[in-house]
């Protein structure tokens, strides 16, 4: 009897700890600048929408200037996706947030090196002061300049994205939008694979196995329930052409992929790869035309 007793007592005490474990993820983000945090989240890729260093926290956002008709320009910083981003919002309400499609952010990678693990949590002037160091003038006018800061907005261009701040326990529990993906699904791995053997990487039937699906993440979601999403995955290669005391190299897959309101999707048209990832905009902008984003559905060709 009392051997049964502790192995309750065992299951209950697993139970309350995954139970607190589960409690202490990712809870949303609760602070100022909904707006710019859901702009941001839903237009760039890989973005977990929380620092990562030593815990999940608030990513950090600075709102760094306001133009005269109400747009904002803000700074936006994590430390899991290796950029720093500025961001436009042309509007915004408490539910929803308006902006230039694939023209609202500018984002530039940063270097590991500028992590400090011991002190996750940068200083304004230290952000201030990257944001000087990786942003000329010239990119701040220009990027300014291609969403009409200092003039009346552009109805016709407008996007907006419903303000959102998806919770998460581990990176790749990151869904949002009860928009779930099988990590492991055959058929997305598949045209995983198919893209980057297309655009040269170094995939045959000796590697073929070391070609893994890791994370997908929700973006946004159009008007007729298409969603976008971010693919993470990997390979190895045997050997390595500069170094041979390396026995085996990894080597990333990061794409794009939209899909039908019903979690359907073409597989010749539905996944492009980021080659240049800080060069997102133009790749998506390509991925959305393709699959007719904010089209109506009778209005596409199947």
């Amino acid at each position: 009897m009392k051997k049964y007793i502790r192995i309750i007592a065992l299951i209950c005490l697993t139970a309350l700890t995954i139970t607190f474990l589960c409690g202490c993820g990712y809870m949303g983000y609760k602070k100022e600048y909904k707006g710019a945090y859901t702009l941001v989240y839903s237009q760039v890729p890989d973005i977990l929408g929380a620092r990562a260093s030593i815990g999940l926290y608030d990513p950090q956002i600075l709102l760094l200037e306001k133009d005269s008709y109400d747009r904002g320009l803000y700074l936006y910083y994590e430390d899991s996706d290796s950029f720093l981003t500025v961001a436009i919002v042309q509007k915004e309400n408490e539910e929803r947030v308006y902006y230039y499609p694939e023209e609202s952010t500018l984002s530039y990678a940063i270097p590991d090196s500028m992590y400090d693990l011991d002190n996750p949590e940068l200083s304004e002037e230290r952000l201030r002061s990257m944001l000087a160091e990786f942003f000329t003038d010239e990119d701040m006018e220009s990027f300014k300049a291609q969403n009409d800061w200092n003039s009346p907005l552009n109805e016709d261009k407008l996007d907006s994205a419903e303000i959102t701040s998806p919770r998460l326990i581990v990176r790749w529990s990151h869904r949002g939008h009860d928009a779930q993906i099988e990590l492991f699904s055959d058929e997305w791995r598949e045209v995983m694979i198919d893209v980057a053997i297309e655009n040269g990487h170094n995939i045959t039937e000796d590697n073929l196995d070391s070609v893994y699906l890791n994370y997908v993440s929700w973006m946004a979601t159009d008007d007729y329930g298409r969603k976008l999403y971010y693919v993470d995955g990997y390979y190895y290669v045997d050997g390595d052409e500069q170094d041979p005391s390396i026995s085996s190299r990894r080597y990333y897959l990061e794409m794009v992929a939209i899909t039908n309101a019903d979690g359907s999707f073409d597989a010749d048209t539905f996944m492009l790869e980021l080659e240049d990832k800080a060069n997102y905009q133009d790749v998506i902008r390509e991925l959305k035309e393709i699959n007719g984003w904010n089209q109506p559905l009778s209005e596409v060709e199947k």
